[in-house]
């Protein structure tokens, strides 16, 4: 969906949101060419996701990922959302050339992102905040963004991060984690 104004899709209706309702998005996803962000979803509920392509969003060269998820509704330091949601993405799932980041995620609960790739985003290839779950991302590829490939923050107790066939290769700093306690990186080098 190309787009001249703000950003091509936002999905934040209140009164479901404040229910926790869950956004779905079924079949082949792409928010291409927007002026900002391609793709904002903002709800108490699972977000869950399919197919999703976001290429050369933030038009207006100041702003704009490819996606930004975004279940529990950050704070000053902490999600705010009274649930313990998920964010799912399934299928094959690319966000390239966009002006800041490929993919955010902000999630009250676990994060699971299969077959990823962010290449020549100007910030982070894909940034990943769980605050009460564990985070699986497998068959991943983010080569050339200018800051990380990858970072992942874990807040809370000690949670499980599994990588599977995952890689970050030519970004400004490779990878980035902030765990807590005794959190260690799962990783396997061939995709399930």
């Amino acid at each position: 969906m190309d787009n001249t104004f703000d950003t091509a899709v936002v999905v934040t209706p209140a009164a479901q949101a404040l229910l926790g309702k869950d956004v779905i998005f079924l079949g082949s996803n792409y928010f291409d060419n927007n002026w900002d962000d391609g793709l904002v979803v903002n709800s108490y509920g699972n977000i869950s996701l399919s197919n999703v392509g976001a290429y050369s969003n933030g038009q207006n060269s100041s702003n704009g990922s490819g996606a930004r998820l975004d279940n529990c509704d950050w704070g000053t330091d902490h999600c705010d959302s009274p649930f313990v949601k998920k964010i799912t993405l399934t299928g094959i799932n690319i966000f390239n050339n966009n002006y800041t980041d490929g993919l955010v995620v902000n999630a009250s609960g676990d994060v699971s992102i299969a077959k990823l790739t962010t290449g020549n985003n100007g910030n982070n290839g894909v940034w990943v905040y769980s605050e009460a779950g564990n985070v699986l991302i497998a068959c991943g590829s983010m080569t050339n963004n200018g800051n990380y490939g990858w970072g992942i923050e874990l807040d809370g107790a000690t949670k499980v991060l599994t990588l599977k066939g995952v890689f970050a290769y030519g970004n400004g700093t490779n990878t980035y984690y902030d765990l807590p306690g005794t959190t260690t990186p799962v990783e396997t080098l061939t995709c399930p």
